[in-house]
């Protein structure tokens, strides 16, 4: 959750991807303003949902990553059994690392 510009986003969605996972990203931003982001991404299997976080994503997900730049608002965090498992940070990404 949360593409974003500074690089964590794509970094995270490039990873999974690469590792073969099926990769949904979302990000309040508009797509004009994510095109360098999506530009960079280009030709990864990658679903991009922009201009809105939906519901739906959230549920389909096993894992939610929540980029460093979303802030903690009560909508972007699930209420118990809503959504996939939800982690924090690309740390979900290794989890068998001890952080």
């Amino acid at each position: 959750m949360g593409l974003g510009l500074q690089g964590s986003g794509m970094a995270s969605a490039r990873y999974a991807a690469l590792q073969g996972a099926q990769v949904r990203v979302t990000d309040m931003k508009s797509p004009e303003v994510l095109a360098p982001s999506v530009e960079a991404l280009a030709g990864l299997p990658i679903e991009f949902i922009l201009g809105q976080h939906r519901d739906e994503d959230f549920r389909w997900a096993e894992i939610v990553i929540r980029n460093p730049g979303v802030p903690g608002h009560p909508l972007y965090s699930p209420g118990p059994g809503t959504w996939g498992p939800h982690r924090d940070g690309d740390r979900a990404l290794l989890p068998g690392l001890s952080w």
